[in-house]
C-alpha cells in the first residue's frame, strides 16, 4: 500500500488533532458469511463501514450541532466572534439552510455542497455584524470541516487499514460509493495516513454525493462507477459487491442495480436495518458480516 499525502495537507493535519480514538458498539447480530463468486470489485461505504461515526452517517445529527462546535468552526475560519448570538445562528441557520437547498432541487434525494451553505452563512453572520473577518475559500473549507470534526466524530473502523490492504494485493478493485462531503476523503486520509489512491482505491470507483448533487438511497449516485466499470473495466454489476450499513441506502440501490450486497453489522449506532420501511421488504443480501475481517477470510475466500 503506497503512503500518499493529499495537496490539502494543511487541512488534513487539522483533521488529525481533531481525532481521537472510536470503538464500535456491538450490535448483537450474528454474520452469515455468503460465498461470493466472480466478484472482481469492491465497493465500500465509509461512515459506519470504514468509520466508526459517532453520529451513525455524515450530517445527520442534528442535536448534535452545538454551539462549542460552532465556535470552534467560526475561530477555525478566521472570524472573530462579536456577539454569542452568532453561535446558536450556526446551530439554527445551518440545517436550515440545508432543508432549504433541498426543497429547491427537483431530486428526489437531493444532496447539497456543504462548502456553498458555509459560505453563504459565513457571509449573513458577517452582514449582522456577529462576527467579523474575510470569508474566502480556506475559511470556508476549515470552518466546515472543523464543526463536521467536533459533531460527528469518527475513528478507521477496526480492520479497515488492513482488509484493504489484503484485498488490494489479491487483486480485486476497490472504490467508494458514500453519501460524503469534501471533507470526507481529507478525514480519511487523516485518519488512515493515506490518500484515498494510496489506501488501494480506484479514483473512477469513488461516487461521492456532493459531487454528484444525490444521495442515496438514490441509485443514480451509482451511475458514474458502474459506467466506468463498464468502459475501463468491462464489468457488470453482478461482478461487483456493495458493502454497507445501511439496508435502505446500502442494499437497496445495490440490490436494485444487480450488485452483489454484503451488509455490515459491526457497530449498533450505525446499523440500519429498516425493518418496517416498505422500500426493504423484498431486499435480499448475500452476506452479513459484524466485523470487517469477515469479508476477506469468509465472503471473498
Amino acid at each position: 500500500m503506497t503512503r500518499n499525502t493529499t495537496p490539502n495537507k494543511e487541512l488534513v493535519d487539522l483533521a488529525r488533532t481533531l481525532l481521537h480514538p472510536l470503538e464500535p458498539l456491538p450490535a448483537g447480530m450474528r454474520p452469515r458469511p455468503g460465498r461470493l463468486e466472480g466478484v472482481r470489485c469492491i465497493l465500500f461505504d465509509i461512515y459506519g463501514t470504514l468509520l466508526v461515526s459517532a453520529a451513525g452517517d455524515v450530517g445527520t445529527v442534528q442535536e448534535s450541532y452545538r454551539e462549542d462546535a460552532a465556535s470552534e468552526a467560526l475561530i477555525a475560519a478566521g472570524l472573530t466572534i462579536h456577539n454569542q448570538q452568532a453561535l446558536s445562528e450556526v446551530v439554527a441557520r445551518l440545517p436550515e439552510m440545508i432543508r432549504s437547498s433541498h426543497a429547491a432541487s427537483d431530486e428526489e434525494f437531493p444532496e447539497v455542497d456543504i462548502r456553498r451553505i458555509w459560505a453563504d452563512l459565513l457571509r449573513e453572520l458577517i452582514e449582522r455584524r456577529l462576527v467579523s473577518g474575510t470569508v474566502d475559500a480556506h475559511a470556508v473549507q476549515r470552518a466546515a470541516l472543523v464543526f463536521e470534526c467536533y459533531t460527528n466524530p469518527v475513528w478507521p473502523m477496526p480492520g479497515a487499514a488492513d482488509l484493504m490492504e489484503r484485498l488490494c494485493g489479491r487483486g480485486f478493485l476497490l472504490g467508494l460509493v458514500s453519501n460524503a462531503q469534501f471533507y470526507t476523503p481529507l478525514v480519511m486520509e487523516a485518519a488512515f495516513g493515506s490518500d484515498l489512491a494510496g489506501l488501494g482505491f480506484r479514483l473512477d470507483l469513488c461516487a461521492f454525493s456532493y459531487a454528484c448533487g444525490v444521495a442515496k438511497p438514490s441509485a443514480r449516485i451509482f451511475d458514474p462507477v458502474l459506467r466506468a466499470l463498464k468502459d475501463y473495466y468491462g464489468l457488470l454489476p453482478e461482478r461487483c459487491a456493495y458493502v454497507g450499513n445501511d439496508m435502505l441506502n446500502d442494499m437497496q440501490p445495490a440490490f436494485r442495480l444487480g450488485m452483489k450486497t454484503v451488509l455490515f453489522a459491526g457497530d449498533r449506532r450505525s446499523l440500519r436495518l429498516r425493518e418496517d420501511d416498505p422500500r426493504c421488504r423484498n431486499i435480499r443480501t448475500d452476506a452479513v458480516i459484524t466485523s470487517l475481517k469477515q469479508l476477506d477470510s469468509n465472503v471473498l475466500a
